[in-house]
């Protein structure tokens, strides 16, 4: 899946603190990798289970916050329920401490997409 590609380009710049890439160029390239549904999955599927997105606890890079409330809402809603509850029930059901663990940790992510979106105009 070619998104997976893109996302995985796009994931280290949004942790950056310097990146070589500007705030509006990043914005533009996550509004064309949010524009359709091949794109979000592509996203989450990385963005979600990314370490730099695991490890780190703070909030929603504003560029981010922007892109996913300016994505279709039809496609986004759906998408990032499902990112919240398939880690949350894999949580559950895992065995393996380390496998429960990112499960949770992805869970979480996906929480934090989630609440980017509520109480939006959708």
């Amino acid at each position: 899946m070619k998104q997976l590609g893109h996302t995985s380009r796009l994931i280290p710049l949004l942790h950056e603190e310097s990146s070589q890439v500007s705030k509006s160029d990043l914005s533009e390239l996550l509004n064309k990798q949010l524009s359709h549904s091949e794109g979000i999955r592509g996203f989450f599927a990385v963005y979600l289970t990314s370490p730099e997105s695991l490890e780190k606890d703070d909030d929603v890079p504003s560029v981010l916050v922007e892109a996913v409330r300016g994505a279709n809402a039809e496609i986004m809603v759906p998408l990032a329920c499902m990112n919240v509850v398939m880690p949350t029930a894999m949580s559950i059901l895992h065995q393996d401490a380390e496998l429960k663990e990112c499960a949770a940790k992805t869970a979480k992510n996906g929480k934090k997409i989630l609440r980017l979106l509520k109480g939006h105009d959708l």
